[in-house]
């Protein structure tokens, strides 16, 4: 199916599901003091990282954008029209790219596994989200 045959408005709305997720799953309301504490980032380390905020985010949001396209494309050669299909190919991108690539990198960073817990079910979040978004409104 050609790209041009996308519903983008489902896309965008994926990718924004995704950076509000992020934003929310990162808060203190939910895992950002604990992410935090798992991260090992001094106060230093954090008033740093606030002054590209900005440029990170953005950077984030172009990355939903193009997970949510593949996804779509995904989701599009394989026929997926429901939101069961879109949660199951969600949890399948989880599995073999979610979910290892962020065991590697954690093993090779040496990251506590709290972080990779909480980094990794995020991930696992939002590729189900984006997955049921898109398959549910082809």
């Amino acid at each position: 199916m050609p790209l041009a045959n996308l519903n983008y408005v489902a896309v965008v709305v994926a990718a924004l599901a995704a950076f509000v997720l992020g934003a929310i799953w990162y808060s203190p309301l939910l895992f950002g003091k604990a992410w935090v504490a798992a991260s090992g980032h001094s106060e230093e380390k954090l008033a740093q990282m606030e002054k590209t905020t900005a440029v990170r985010f953005a950077i984030t949001l172009v990355a939903f954008l193009i997970m949510a396209g593949v996804i779509a494309e995904i989701a599009a050669i394989f026929g997926l029209v429901r939101v069961q299909g879109g949660v199951k190919l969600g949890l399948m991108l989880w599995v073999g790219f979610g979910l290892t690539l962020e065991l590697i990198h954690t093993m090779y960073n040496a990251r506590r596994w709290s972080a990779f817990l909480i980094d990794t079910g995020y991930t696992l979040v939002y590729l189900v989200v984006m997955g049921a978004i898109i398959a549910a409104w082809r």
